[in-house]
């Protein structure tokens, strides 16, 4: 919340806010931001006056993340009529770790022009609107609430039938608001029918809309059963004649959550419901459509829809059968080894195993069991009979979207994929023709694919909506812009290029059309509008290809171009109504599912046109199995994979099945029947009485399949008998694959309370407790031979004797210390055997005979794991039947109907099963594998010694093999191939070539205590060979290693696939001892190469082993060679080497892309000769440091350049007299005794705003020609021309330790170092070339003085619970630290520091400078803000000279004095030195000549204003000499902050720069003063003397027009304000007052701002300080006694930029005020005019009209407080009422207050307008009171008359 601005509609604030979150991007992203605007209440609650939504993701998708100074227009959210209420300018940003942020600056210009910057299209007005999302029905949700009563009810069969246990409603959310529907009870599949409106401001800058169906619950909080997330530009388009409004369906909506099966437990995976993470299962769907309505806001926000509209949408649920194929090949590196897996495969709900309510099918493989490979990894044995899967499942047709889809997917892939080699070919730096015609290749497959026409969708086509064909006319347009400007770049480089290559043909291969009358289609709108923008974007690509051709002329603006296409192409390719649900694989164990794998369904869409079928349809591919709720992205870096398979997928309409069985090669598809024959052993006697399952059963046991009782599905019929068919993987036992077995037998023994130990009732045992026999009985197996006795494991936690011991063997729980309690004990005995045959040759062997074998596969019980071989404790046994059928159609479905009639059941009706289905060879292709592994370099530290042991396993298919262990290194060097030889695989070779199978390598920590740990993941594709003779040659390649979801180093690899049954195969590698080696012909080329190394010195060594580092050297390992530095004597004193140089002289690969890393090693020498690792770092490549050898210098002097008459110079370093350039002389001298500088205007600041464009604080300072300094918005070192000040020596993080998860590094120093790579001849008695690494300055430290100058902080975090902070500056520079927290600046977030620190220290001893900003806190310790680390050193050794940067003059004294240590001419003197140039010579005062080209001063000083404080002519020549080369320049850097607290997350930046002065050089010149401007006192003075036409608010009792005015003024930002007495009664709108306002405030003139201190609340410490425009603000209010007082009218006027006044009132008008854009026709400044007397106009824009309410006649003076003591005045009329004098205002008589006055109110009011009126009656009055008196005395006058008394 921002402070209140008070009586103001322009407020300005300048203030920021911070917000941390901890979030996914996810979640983060669908948050909305509201900015709204109130108007403060004291009594009340503060009113709305406007507001403005948008995402945080919109912020984020910015460029630079963030928007800057944007305007955003505010509108009303409750009020009907709402309109405009106001804009708002803001700069927002969104950061996540890592991010920079950008620089917050003050708008200039055209930025503060409201419509051309506001957060919207400019001239787009926000519009009131609906979505009327329709919600009809939904399906297939899941249980959300559990079945007690409905288990009771079926127990006790009372009780209607069993309902569906989920209450669902819908949910509609989008902008923070959301609606619901009604709540459908205890049904999964609810029929809303109801509209959902919700009110929105279009265009709205909120992206993201959510659609949710939710469980209703009576007793806890409703649960979520699913989200989807909607993007609003996928179903929208802004342009002006293509745009439509958000429309979409009516389609099905898909939702994805956790596992669908129910539990009473809490679910684990609930987040994924809510749409955080990738949700693992299918959990319904829903039917809606959304439509836009612009106009008034809904009434109510649900309705319900009528029922034609609900018959309407039923054309959109038409379905067409369709069927899902899955055909496996291999499954490998299965995590799952104590049991059965299988795989389960399901679209939608179909097919989905573990769900009761749907109708079982062929969707899961046979469960087998995992067997060892004998390497490392587990496999499943399928051997000849491929499992294969068939779901069938019932959907709409989308095809017409999803086709399109994968044409533009394939266009996307094409495009990136040819991309890539342009960009390595670049990268490699390959010849320019070669790249250009490889980019003219890339535009023409580019245009041929723009080119090719779209299937028409319009709403005729079935299943299609509006925004299908909007988006087919947009992909259509744009495709052809883009083939337009891709042909447009194809020109143009074949133009420079080729110019003889003829011209492209546009035309492509027609795509076939969609009927649009066909019946199988139904289009929305949505599907049109997509159609129309699909088309009108590809007609765009297309244009602007053909431009880019005809016009592009280089590579890397043709590069660019296409990237543009690239990202064009992957905004087509978005399908928002995709309704067919994903397939989800599953691995399955014990009906638990283990880990899943999700496929769009479009990726495997079959399709006529190859175009648009799915780029995975009927492919092998291979896929990494995931486990529900993983952390990475991708399985490919997880720690443990659970599975990987190599299957293909097919998905298509029914009547396209065929094409998947014509797919299959070899392979041919067989469907059989099964069922289980289960029997009991009965005191040695199998039978099948008393078994606890059915006799004849599925897998599982809990369904009976009586072989008889068999019902052949329609289109099916058997083709033989049943057969027993055992299941291969149970031939394996736990011993196969091994070549050495350890096998064990536990001994028994036990005993009674207070007995001895007796050998126990069961004597030997297995470690689970089971009988097995005895260890004396156990014979080796055929194949095998024992290689020593029995022994006893004394390698356990056991007593001497071997024992372990508990109180009872159920029970558990072992100790090996005997208890008195103890009543059971054991010990283990172990006997090794070895394999004396070929494994393979064993495997064979056990399944032939598991062939000729009865089939019994043998188990204790049903529930435990089957075995092939019977033991002494197996109880049941069973083998599983086969019975072969044949389909007699394609439309035949393959589930059984089993007739429980034929089963003698007391039960009626039928049960549903499905077949094996399998995918059955002949025979498999041998095959060989060679795996070159050569090196890996980057591997991650596992060790605490800061090294890795690393080896790999190299995995293919069902085989695998491990390398040898490298120890103690990160960048192993293998050289090793490993050979798979006669590798079994089935299929075709042809089509296995074209799609061979991945081959995995995983890279392991060898540890001596303990398992490996992992340390990486990578997949290739090896080179098919089918022939021996095969000419081609597998390149060795980098590949990256993947660990979570960072990458973990890379491995130099490549792998060769021989078919060995087409000709002999080439030699096997070379040998070398046991191990094959890389053959040379794959192997990289040598070549003799120089590595020069500047061993610098180490920087910053944390302690080891509690003992500092102080004796270091280091060893540099490449290529096998070891260079070792000599020995620092004590890094206290001095950390750098004597001896920098090292050379080596190394055989390295020719190419770069195969040079080894360079590894450096730091060891610290200590007591008794220990030389510990404290530190390493390893460089991957050294590609950077690659140079080119130098040649012998010439040392000869080059010739002088001429003179002007021809005649030569002389030679030598002398200095020639010229004749002065006359053009000094004359005007410009006259010119310099013209000027005159007056000092005390001119200060640091006013060149500071100078240089960073805010002239109007800076004054005449430019006028003057005075220097300005660079202002960079990022740190010094990375402005790219320093490039890190790396050019004399880089830096390089020392680690130690090993890596950690979720940590970072563990950085424990730094290596100060360069290398120089070139390449020596080849011949060794050659002479060698020069070396790079001399000229090198003295290692010894020097003693500097830094000067640290602190601008000022800005955007800083905020530390105080007011959202404010206290900061101040602290630096520490080795033991040197400075707190400035005396001068803290209170309140704030960007202070303003204006500090200038001096301090001392020892170069490199102490090098890093920390500037922290620290938050001052009275009563806790002070909190850290940010800080930043500036390296000192770098600055002080780079050649392009950080020390001190150079200004633009030189000038010896004034306002930019000198202040180096050294003169121009002395700094150009030693960087020709430096960088080794002849020069400088210098030729008079005038000239000079560097490497024989000259400079002339004349040149630099064309149109230069001189100035008398500019130095001598030569140093001049030589400054502007120095500054046209890459020197640094005078500047300011902008340093970002970050916190230990919230690393990578930037906290602020501080503007600051540094001088560094050597003190051996000498005393350096004065420092800068940038203390900051203080301000100055000033008094303004406002006479109110008049107001004229003032609206006359008021009616009086007696019908008058009339105001009772008076006027209120103050100064914005100071809450004094001050009034004039009231003119009652005005009746024309004129005011008297004769009344002074006095106004003391606060004023920077240089800046023209006002400075405002005041204490937020009256407990504050300090007073905040704010910096504002000075504005007067005067008003006009009519005084009401009973009633708040009327407002008027209003008038601001910026003292600085103030409209003139008017002479007169008649001429007084509106159009002297600001418009909007601040512009006016006479403007002033008061404090240049000091004083200003007339008319102003008051205006009132409550209307939204500026309107005239009157004019003020004022006078306005400014004065200093001096001025003010000299001419005094008093407030109003006060005294001392002088300068002027200010008499009563002479008002009418009639002004009076008739509250005060009731006589005068007679008289003026009563009087003056009705004395006639009163007189008249008063005379009728005095009539009528004659008359009544004469009639009332008349009679008793008359009377006595007559009586005569």
């Amino acid at each position: 919340m921002t402070r209140v601005k008070h009586s103001t509609n322009t407020p300005v604030w300048q203030e920021i806010f911070f917000y941390n979150f901890h979030m996914s991007p996810a979640e983060l992203f669908d948050e909305v931001i509201m900015v709204q605007v109130f108007n403060s209440r004291k009594l009340r609650s503060d009113a709305l006056i406007g507001s403005f939504n948008f995402d945080v993701g919109m912020v984020y998708e910015q460029e630079d993340h963030c928007f800057l100074n944007k305007w955003l227009l505010l509108t009303g959210t409750d009020e009907a009529q709402a309109g405009v209420k106001g804009y708002i300018k803001i700069s927002i940003c969104v950061l996540g770790a890592g991010d920079e942020a950008p620089a917050f600056k003050k708008s200039q210009g055209d930025a503060d022009d409201i419509e051309s910057n506001l957060l919207r299209p400019a001239g787009v007005q926000l519009r009131k609107g609906t979505f009327i999302l329709r919600a009809y029905r939904a399906e297939d949700i899941p249980q959300m609430d559990p079945g007690y009563f409905e288990g009771v009810k079926k127990v006790l069969g009372v009780g209607e039938e069993q309902k569906e246990l989920v209450d669902p409603y819908f949910v509609f959310q989008f902008a923070g608001k959301n609606v619901k529907s009604k709540t459908i009870y205890t049904s999964d599949h609810p029929e809303w029918n109801q509209e959902l409106r919700l009110a929105i401001r279009f265009p709205s800058m909120c992206e993201r809309m959510k659609f949710m169906i939710r469980d209703w619950d009576r007793l806890s909080s409703d649960d979520t059963v699913g989200t989807y997330t909607l993007d609003l530009s996928a179903i929208s388009s802004p342009g002006e004649e293509d745009g439509f409004l958000p429309t979409f369906g009516p389609t099905f909506i898909n939702f994805y959550g956790s596992t669908r099966e129910f539990s009473d437990l809490p679910d684990e995976y609930e987040d994924l419901n809510l749409g955080k993470g990738e949700g693992v299962a299918y959990r319904g769907r829903a039917l809606v459509a959304l439509e836009t309505k612009l106009g008034e806001y809904p009434e109510i926000p649900v309705e319900e829809i009528h029922n034609h509209d609900v018959l309407a949408v039923h054309k959109f649920q038409r379905r067409r059968k369709f069927l899902l194929y899955g055909a496996f090949a291999e499954a490998t590196m299965i995590s799952v080894t104590d049991g059965p897996v299988q795989f389960e495969l399901s679209i939608g709900n179909y097919g989905n195993r573990l769900d009761t309510t749907v109708v079982p099918q062929a969707s899961t493989t046979q469960p087998t069991n995992a067997v060892f490979d004998g390497c490392n990894f587990y496999f499943l044995p399928w051997g000849d009979n491929k499992p294969c899967v068939i779901v069938n499942s019932s959907w709409e047709d989308i095809s017409f979207r999803l086709e399109p889809l994968n044409m533009l997917l394939k266009m996307v892939e094409r495009l990136q994929s040819n991309l890539r080699k342009v960009q390595i070919d670049i990268r490699a730096a390959a010849p320019t023709a070669e790249v250009a015609t490889k980019i003219i290749a890339l535009l023409d497959f580019l245009i041929k694919d723009c080119s090719q026409p779209f299937p028409q969708i319009d709403l005729t086509t079935r299943g299609a909506n509006k925004l299908d064909q909007l988006s087919h006319d947009l992909r259509i347009d744009t495709l052809a812009q883009i083939c337009q400007d891709a042909a447009r770049v194809r020109d143009g480089v074949q133009n420079k290029y080729f110019p003889t290559l003829p011209p492209i043909q546009l035309q492509g291969q027609p795509i076939p059309q969609i009927d649009p009358t066909s019946s199988k289609y139904k289009s929305n709108d949505l599907d049109m509008r997509r159609q129309e923008v699909r088309e009108m974007e590809l007609q765009r690509i297309k244009q602007d290809a053909i431009k880019l051709r005809e016009n592009a002329t280089d590579i890397n603006e043709a590069v660019n171009e296409v990237e543009g296409f690239l990202q064009s192409l992957r905004r087509l390719a978005i399908e928002p109504q995709n309704s067919m649900p994903d397939i989800v694989i599953w691995l399955l164990s014990a009906r638990k599912r283990v880990a899943y794998f999700r496929v769009p369904a479009y990726d495997v869409l079959y399709s006529p046109n190859p175009e648009a079928t799915g780029k995975f349809c009927n492919k092998f591919r291979t896929v990494f199995l995931k486990q529900p709720g993983a952390k990475t992205d991708s399985a490919l870096g997880a720690e443990k994979v659970p599975a990987m398979l190599r299957l293909k997928l097919w998905l298509g309409l029914e009547q396209h099945g065929e094409q998947f069985a014509a797919e299959h090669g070899e392979g041919l598809m067989a469907v059989f029947a099964e069922t289980y024959e289960n029997q009991i052993n009965v005191l040695g006697n199998w039978t099948t009485k008393g078994v606890p399952r059915p006799k004849w059963s599925d897998t599982t046991g809990n369904i009976r399949l009586d072989k008889d009782s068999f019902d052949c599905p329609s289109g099916w019929r058997w083709e033989e008998e049943w057969f027993i068919s055992p299941e291969l993987s149970l031939t394996f036992d736990t011993d196969a694959g091994h070549k050495r077995f350890v096998e064990d037998a536990f001994e028994c023994q036990q005993r009674y309370p207070a007995g001895e130990w007796k050998q126990a009732a069961t004597p030997y045992t297995d470690v689970r407790g089971d009988a097995i026999t005895p260890r004396d009985e156990i014979l080796a197996p055929e194949g095998w031979e024992w290689e020593d006795d029995w022994q006893i494991d004394l390698n356990r936690g056991v007593d001497e004797d071997g024992f372990e011991y508990c109180v009872e063997f159920t029970l558990g729980g072992f100790t090996p210390v005997e208890k008195t309690y103890h009543l059971c004990r054991r010990r283990r005995w172990v006997r090794a055997r070895s394999l004396t045959v070929d494994p393979k040759a064993m495997m064979k062997a056990e399944k032939r005979k598991a062939e000729l074998a009865e089939g019994w596969e043998y188990a204790p019980l049903f529930t435990m794991k089957f075995h092939t071989k019977e033991r002494r404790m197996d109880l049941v046994r069973r083998r599983r039947w086969h019975r072969k059928m044949i389909a007699m159609g394609a439309q035949a479905s393959a589930v059984f109907n089993v007739d429980k009639k034929k089963q003698q059941s007391e039960e009626e009706g039928s049960v549903m099963t499905s077949p094996r289905i399998f995918l059955t060879y002949k025979a498999p292709h041998q095959y060989q594998l060679r795996a070159y592994i050569y090196q890996g370099r980057g591997l991650l530290a596992m060790d605490s010694d800061s090294f890795s042991d690393p080896y790999a396993y190299v995995c293919l298919m069902t085989r695998s093999q491990k390398t040898e262990v490298k120890k103690k290194t990160l960048c192993p060097s293998w050289d090793q191939s490993l050979i798979i030889d006669d590798l079994e695989i089935y299929g075709d070779p042809q089509r296995l070539a074209a799609n061979p199978p991945d081959v995995v390598i995983e890279v392991f920590d060898w540890d001596a205590v303990g398992s490996p740990e992992f340390m990486g993941r990578a997949m290739v594709k090896p080179l098919v060979k089918l022939e021996g003779n095969d000419p081609r040659v597998p390149r060795l390649m980098w590949y990256p290693l993947k660990r979570g979801n960072e990458e973990a180093g890379e491995v130099l690899v490549s792998f060769e696939l021989f078919l060995k049954e087409n000709g002999d195969l080439p030699f096997m590698p070379p040998m070398e001892g046991k191990l094959f080696r890389v053959p040379s012909g794959i192997r990289p080329v040598m070549q003799r190469t120089a590595i020069e190394v500047l061993c610098w010195g180490v920087r910053n060594m944390k302690k080891y082993q509690l003992a500092s580092v102080t004796s270091p050297s280091i060893e540099f390992e490449c290529g096998g060679t070891i260079l070792q530095s000599n020995k620092i004597k004590n890094t206290v004193k001095n950390p750098n080497f004597s001896d920098p140089i090292l050379f080596f002289d190394v055989m390295l690969p020719k190419e770069e892309l195969y040079t080894p890393p360079m590894n450096i090693i730091v060891r610290d020498h200590r007591a008794f000769g220990r030389k510990p690792i404290v530190g390493l770092s390893v460089l991957r490549t050294i590609q950077r440091f690659r140079t080119e050898p130098l040649k012998e210098l010439d040392e000869g002097d080059p010739m002088p350049p001429e003179s002007a008459d021809g005649s030569v110079s002389g030679s030598g370093d002398h200095a020639i007299d010229m004749p002065e350039d006359k053009a000094e002389k004359g005007p410009l001298k006259g010119l310099k005794k013209q000027m005159e500088i007056i000092t005390d205007e001119i200060d640091w600041w006013s060149k500071y705003y100078a240089s960073i464009g805010e002239t109007e604080k800076s004054g005449d300072y430019l006028d003057k020609g005075y220097d300005t300094v660079e202002v960079y918005d990022q740190p010094l070192e990375q402005i790219e021309q320093h490039g890190d000040f790396k050019d004399f020596c880089d830096t390089f993080e020392l680690k130690r330790g090993k890596v950690k998860e979720d940590e970072e590094s563990d950085v424990v120093g730094e290596f100060k170092g360069t290398f120089r790579v070139y390449a020596l001849p080849g011949d060794p008695n050659a002479t060698l070339p020069p070396r790079h690494l001399r000229f090198l300055p003295k290692s010894d430290p020097v003693e500097c003085l830094i000067r640290v100058y602190v601008i000022k902080a800005v955007d800083l975090q905020p530390q105080d619970p007011s959202g404010l902070a206290d900061p101040y500056i602290k630096l520490k520079l080795g033991k040197n630290e400075v707190k400035d927290q005396d001068n803290y600046k209170p309140n704030t977030l960007n202070p303003i520091f204006g500090r200038m620190f001096e301090l001392k220290a020892m170069i490199p001893v102490h090098k890093d400078l920390k500037v922290t900003v620290m938050d001052y806190d009275r009563l806790s310790s002070d909190d850290i803000i940010g800080e930043t680390v500036i390296d000192l050193e770098n600055r002080l050794l780079t050649k392009s000279r950080a020390t001190c940067g150079l200004p633009i003059t030189y000038n010896t004294t004034g306002p930019n004095v000198w202040r180096d240590i050294q003169t121009p001419k002395q700094i150009l003197e030693e960087y020709c030195k430096s960088k080794i140039l002849r020069g400088p010579r210098f030729y008079g005062n005038n000239s000079l000549a560097i490497e024989g080209k000259m400079y002339n001063l004349a040149d630099f000083e064309v149109n230069h204003i001189h100035n008398e404080y500019q130095g001598p002519p030569d140093q001049r020549l030589a400054l502007y000499v120095l500054r046209e080369q890459p020197l640094v320049k005078e500047h300011i850097e902008t340093r970002p902050l970050f916190s230990p607290l919230l690393p990578n997350i930037e906290q602020g930046k501080l503007q600051l720069w540094i001088d560094i002065f050597p003190m051996q050089m000498g005393k350096p010149g004065p420092p800068f003063e940038i203390t900051p401007r203080q301000p100055k006192k000033y008094v303004l003075r406002c006479i109110i003397w008049n107001t004229e036409d003032v609206v006359l608010e008021e009616t009086s009792v007696l019908g008058e027009k009339m105001s009772d005015i008076y006027v209120k003024g103050w100064l914005m930002g100071q809450d004094e304000k001050q009034e004039t007495d009231v003119h009652y009664r005005s009746l024309d709108g004129e005011g008297n007052f004769n009344w002074r306002f006095v106004f003391p405030f606060d004023y920077i003139p240089p800046e023209q701002t006002m400075v405002v201190k005041k204490k937020e609340h009256f407990w504050s410490m300090d007073e905040t300080e704010e910096r504002l425009p000075p504005t007067l603000v005067i008003q006009i209010w009519d005084n009401d006694q009973f009633s708040p007082d009327d407002f008027l009218g209003t008038l601001e006027l910026n003292l600085n930029h103030m409209p003139k006044p008017a002479k007169s009132a008649s001429k007084c008008k509106l159009s002297m005020l600001p418009d909007a854009q601040g512009n006016a026709p006479e403007m002033m400044s008061l404090f240049e005019a000091k004083r200003a007397k007339g008319f102003w106009p008051c205006a009132n824009e409550e209307t939204g009209a500026r309107e005239l309410a009157g004019k003020v006649e004022m006078e306005v003076e400014i004065l200093s407080v001096e001025e003010a003591e000299e001419k005094p005045a008093g407030v109003a009329r006060d005294d001392p009422n002088m300068n002027p004098h200010l008499d009563e205002p002479n008002r009418p008589a009639t002004s009076f207050n008739w509250l005060t006055s009731p006589w005068k109110s007679l008289r003026f009011i009563l009087w003056g307008r009705f004395k006639w009126y009163i007189i008249g009656f008063l005379i009728i009055l005095f009539l009528a009171l004659i008359f009544v008196l004469f009639f009332y005395t008349f009679p008793g006058a008359l009377a006595n008359k007559i009586v005569g008394v």
